[in-house]
């Protein structure tokens, strides 16, 4: 056995490390690529005013930090999710207001002590008994929820809208991943100190991105340069004396430093996070169309309103009775285990209420179908034809607000082309 592993103090400092490893990154990838990088470093200064917190009231810096900003989690992603702020303007908000309320408490509790500095900075010294088992069943939890919501994670990190558009409840996985990050942080802090959390959830995931050519292989990249990161820190804060956040951090910052020089010279651009993102938009959203879905799907087809519905060309005009998707559900549904029947009586307009970016999938569809999309103001600029596939994604060179489903050879039949009609939808605003 090594010498710095004969030592109480390390085993567990390893063990905490090891954990932090393996969830810091596993957050990170799904935040990284949504520009979502600073919840990270917002909630660990929630997490510090939390650290202040207990430092007052003389419980636990664990137990203080993890109500504090589990809270805060919360109020960033309600503020966002509400439109009230823009998604950078909470993220100042949460991160500027912890700050200031970390350093009236610390001014009420006299000042800096040992145990905030270590927990600010991190220290191989400081993990008791009592915080390891706490920090495992937080870190397990993390664990279980990642592994068993990745699919839907992955699909809103891809594309909101398309993981809407597929049923998937967007919100309520946005604010389970923020909630996630406020776990995550307080499991880390121990180790590499509330300002330094950030860097360990987001510097491996960009390793990962920078090594990998698919999701899942920058999520198992990241998480060895997170394991790394973490030995090498903490055996260079036994033996060398150095605070163990800075430690390991800077050992991340070099891998990132050596994955980045490695992704340019071997795979110049096809690395690059963008393109990893143009790769993973062809793959499927998962539990998107799982045969269990189908009874809701068939409910929420029923459920649609009738509409009467006229499509203008130059030379004529067409009235259609369709069914109007009007909410998520309906949109999720679509013609999703319909009938062949159903697919050749009917037709499906779905107002999104704005223009929007977004795709359509076919699964679970057993006939081919055309998709009409038209503008905000009824203008139809785009018509495709989509075959049944669980892979393939469907959508136009640009936003759109009304999608009309038919069987296909619907709109070439009457006439309908690109440029040339205008679709109107009574009581559409």
């Amino acid at each position: 056995m090594p010498e710095f592993l004969q030592y109480g103090f390390m085993q567990r400092a390893l063990l905490v490390g090891v954990i932090t490893a393996l969830i810091c990154p596993a957050i990170g990838v799904f935040l990284v690529p949504r520009r979502l990088s600073l919840v990270a470093d917002s909630l660990a200064h929630v997490a510090l005013a939390g650290v202040a917190l207990a430092l007052v009231l003389g419980v636990s810096p664990i137990l203080g930090a993890l109500g504090v900003t589990l809270a805060g989690a919360v109020g960033i992603e309600r503020l966002r999710a509400r439109g009230r702020l823009h998604g950078d303007a909470a993220l100042a908000v949460f991160l500027s207001g912890g700050f200031a309320v970390a350093v009236v408490l610390i001014s009420l509790a006299r000042g800096f002590n040992a145990d905030l500095f270590a927990l600010l900075f991190g220290s191989i010294l400081t993990v008791s008994p009592s915080d390891v088992w706490l920090i495992l069943a937080l870190g397990l939890l993390v664990a279980l929820v990642i592994g068993g919501l990745y699919p839907q994670l992955l699909a809103i990190t891809l594309s909101e809208e398309l993981a809407r558009t597929s049923g998937i409840r967007v919100s309520a996985l946005n604010l389970g991943l923020t909630v996630l990050t406020a776990l995550t942080t307080v499991v880390a802090m121990r180790i590499v100190g509330v300002l330094l959390v950030s860097a360990m959830i987001v510097i491996p995931a960009l390793t990962g991105f920078a090594l990998a050519r698919s999701f899942r292989g920058a999520l198992q990249a990241a998480i060895g340069a997170a394991l790394v990161s973490v030995v090498a820190g903490l055996v260079a804060a036994y033996y060398l004396g150095l605070a163990a956040g800075g430690a390991i951090v800077l050992v991340s910052l070099a891998l990132f430093g050596a994955a980045s020089l490695y992704g340019r010279s071997s795979r110049a651009g096809s690395r690059s996070l963008a393109g990893l993102l143009a790769v993973l938009a062809s793959l499927p959203v998962a539990a998107a169309g799982a045969d269990a879905e189908c009874p809701r799907w068939r409910e929420a087809f029923r459920g649609m309103p009738s509409r009467t519905a006229r499509i203008d060309s130059a030379d004529r005009s067409l009235t259609v009775a369709v069914k109007l998707a009007d909410t998520d559900e309906r949109r999720a549904a679509g013609f999703q285990c319909a009938t062949a029947e159903e697919i050749r009586a009917s037709v499906i307009v779905f107002d999104f209420d704005q223009e929007v970016l977004t795709q359509f999938h076919m699964q679970n569809v057993p006939a081919p179908l055309d998709i009409a999309f038209a503008k905000a103001d009824g203008r139809i600029f785009a018509i495709l034809r989509m075959a049944p596939s669980p892979t393939a994604l469907y959508g136009p060179l640009g936003p759109f607000r009304f999608a009309i489903e038919a069987r296909a050879g619907f709109f070439a039949s009457r006439g309908i082309r690109p440029g040339a009609a205008r679709l109107v939808v009574p009581g559409s605003r």
